[in-house]
């Protein structure tokens, strides 16, 4: 009886890539390249020429309009360079003022929301009943629109008829001018500010404390450290690129305020909560001046540029 044949399946043959000339590899042989060296520049592209037309072209249209005539500006014609705008802004007493005020109402959400959004932090991560229902009264404020919430401030704090001036009397302390006062309409708008905004940020600051190990803050305990060297020896390290995160995205916003003079204040009263922004506005739709307003928008760019590197500097970290 003859022996039966026995054929085996045929080896197969493991292609390797082979780079190419132009570091894009290639299959053994004539196959077709495996990638295409300019991938991630065609994924990146629409991006790009979307911060290009919307961002950059903008900015560069701004800068030529700033350096134009204050009478020629306004007809939009590029002919000569002058800074006479520049000039203008950095000598004007009201430009001035805004600058300050612009300033000192950034300062003051940024620090105060940061505090607030901290403190509050800490606190809810160590509570152990109801944390669910704190952290829905936090996002209540996320909810409105900042229309909404200067109405909203508009009527508790209105001089007349307003809910805290109710407060107030009831308990013996005479009515206040809040939003109309010189004094208090700047600290009405930082309020209102850290009341809509504390409560993203005491969830942004909460999320990232539990990522903490307890190990760390067990052995502080165990070694005598009270809650305040516990804070500035671990938790504020630990939450140094929150921080730079909420500071940087809090002092811009700060410095580019508008709506709150726009429908609450007006700028006033006097020159009390006259933002950049807003005299920027009310140089181009009231008063015919672009090229004074374009300037005032150029500035404000360059101290956001300034204030966030200042930020990067001050809270950079060694394993950032």
């Amino acid at each position: 009886m003859a022996n039966p044949v026995v054929t085996r399946p045929p080896t197969k043959v493991r292609s390797t890539k082979v780079p190419t000339s132009d570091g894009a590899a290639r299959l053994s042989g004539n196959g077709p390249k495996l990638r295409f060296q300019g991938t991630p520049y065609l994924l990146i592209l629409p991006v790009g020429l979307f911060l290009a037309v919307f961002t950059l072209l903008p900015f560069l249209w701004a800068v030529l309009i700033s350096l134009q005539p204050p009478l020629q500006a306004s007809s939009g014609a590029i002919s000569t360079v002058t800074f006479a705008n520049f000039v203008h802004i950095f000598t004007d007493p009201g430009t001035i003022n805004s600058l300050i005020v612009t300033i000192v109402y950034a300062a003051a959400t940024t620090i105060l929301i940061i505090a607030v959004s901290v403190a509050t932090a800490i606190a809810l991560k160590t509570v152990t009943r109801g944390s669910g229902i704190y952290q829905l009264v936090l996002i209540i404020p996320l909810t409105l629109a900042p229309p909404v919430v200067v109405i909203l401030w508009q009527a508790l704090f209105d001089p007349s008829s307003g809910a805290v001036n109710g407060v107030l009397t009831q308990v013996g302390i005479p009515r206040q001018g809040f939003y109309e006062s010189t004094s208090q309409a700047l600290l009405v708008l930082i309020f209102m500010a850290v009341w809509s905004n504390s409560g993203f940020w005491t969830l942004v600051f909460l999320s990232n404390l539990r990522t903490f190990s307890t190990e760390v803050f067990e052995a502080a305990a165990v070694d005598g450290s009270g809650p305040i060297r516990t804070f500035v020896s671990i938790t504020f390290p630990l939450l140094r690129r929150t921080l730079l995160l909420a500071s940087v995205v809090l002092s811009t916003a700060g410095l580019v305020v508008f709506i709150p003079a726009q429908l609450l204040t007006q700028g006033g009263p006097g020159d009390a909560t006259n933002f950049l922004m807003y005299q920027a506005a009310q140089d181009i739709l009231r008063f015919g001046q672009p090229g004074n307003a374009n300037a005032i928008v150029v500035v404000l760019l360059a101290l956001i540029g300034i204030v966030a590197a200042v930020q990067f500097r001050l809270m950079r970290s060694d394993d950032a």
